[in-house]
């Protein structure tokens, strides 16, 4: 499965709506320790957060955010825009 988002597409995001307790269920944008950005998709299960990606799979993992330093909230996703390849 493809993620929702591919490679060239354009995403909007607020940057100032980046408290992750008041993100749960929305798309995100979170930067890892290196710089790296993902967007996915923020969850709560048993009171853990985690970064989902639209279709989870051995290649697309959830990321707990407390179990993996580095990672930090950038903002929510507001649209985007871009061609499916």
């Amino acid at each position: 499965m493809q993620p929702v988002l591919e490679e060239g597409y354009i995403v909007a995001i607020d940057t100032k709506d980046n408290i992750p307790e008041e993100l749960v269920g929305k798309m995100v944008a979170a930067g890892d320790a290196e710089g790296g950005v993902t967007i996915k998709w923020l969850r709560q299960s048993s009171g853990e957060l985690m970064l989902v990606a639209q279709h989870t799979s051995q290649r697309f993992p959830p990321i707990l955010l407390k179990r993996e330093p580095g990672w930090r909230i950038l903002g929510r996703v507001i649209w985007w825009i871009g061609t499916p390849q």
